[in-house]
């Protein structure tokens, strides 16, 4: 385990007795933690909603019923789905605009696609009808980050036994949840079930619409793998140095 810390020192190491430099460490990683609490209450936020929007839903693992007979069967969206959605567009549109304000991170580029992926999924299928697929998409990408951003915000406090305990927690449900769930229900209900009856998949014409879909959906899964690498180097570092030292993805760590 690290060193035992008080909050002071956690959210600003003591660089020299009097300096300056010492004030501008304890303001900029005070700033970081604030910013990981305000993230955990927005992605906490859309998880609990998310989850109380679908917990009764009967096909959210079905994929053979995400897609019926598209376009002659339209699945309706009711009010709670439609204002699930409305929640997280805007929580997407928020997020790629604070991009640029909050602190930098190493893969801010990477970050930046995935919202802008995120969103075009968002919008397609709304316009197409295909938001059965589309908020089981966004209720994986809700489940690991809360636990993320409170590892961050113990961490910044020094309290280390918390932060462990928290990284490993969101370690384990962003591996399961991207790198299994997602491949095995996602990727393979949009290839294998979104067919007619007749065994065609769902498209206009030669242009098939699922394709159109499928895309970006394996530019989240390249992501997903990239953040896990990220994930099991970061464990392994840790492990080394005896606790969580930070976030692997900032510019100063």
């Amino acid at each position: 385990m690290l060193p035992k810390q008080t909050p002071d020192e956690a959210l600003g190491p003591k660089l020299h007795d009097d300096s300056a430099d010492y004030d501008i460490v304890v303001k900029d990683n005070r700033h970081k933690f604030a910013v990981s609490l305000w993230r955990f209450t927005t992605y906490g936020s859309m998880a609990v909603l998310g989850f109380l929007t679908l917990k009764d839903e009967p096909w959210l693992w079905r994929t053979d019923q995400w897609f019926g007979n598209w376009p002659a069967e339209i699945f309706p969206m009711g009010q709670s789905l439609r204002n699930y959605y409305t929640c997280i567009a805007a929580h997407y549109l928020y997020s790629t605009y604070s991009h640029f304000t909050e602190p930098k991170l190493k893969d801010f580029w990477e970050m930046f696609v995935h919202h802008l992926v995120t969103l075009f999924l968002i919008g397609g299928s709304w316009a197409y009808g295909f938001h059965r697929v589309g908020v089981f998409v966004m209720i994986l990408h809700d489940i690991s980050d809360p636990f993320m951003e409170l590892a961050k915000a113990a961490n910044y406090m020094g309290a280390q036994m918390a932060a462990n305990i928290l990284f490993v927690s969101f370690a384990i449900s962003f591996i399961v949840s991207r790198m299994y769930v997602y491949p095995k229900y996602v990727l393979g209900g949009v290839i294998y079930d979104s067919v007619y009856s007749e065994g065609d998949h769902i498209g206009f014409g030669d242009n098939t619409i699922v394709y159109t879909f499928l895309i970006p959906l394996l530019v989240l899964q390249a992501l997903h793998a990239f953040w896990s690498f990220l994930i099991v180097r970061m464990i392994v570092d840790s492990i080394i140095a005896g606790g969580v030292e930070g976030d692997v993805r900032d510019d100063d760590d």
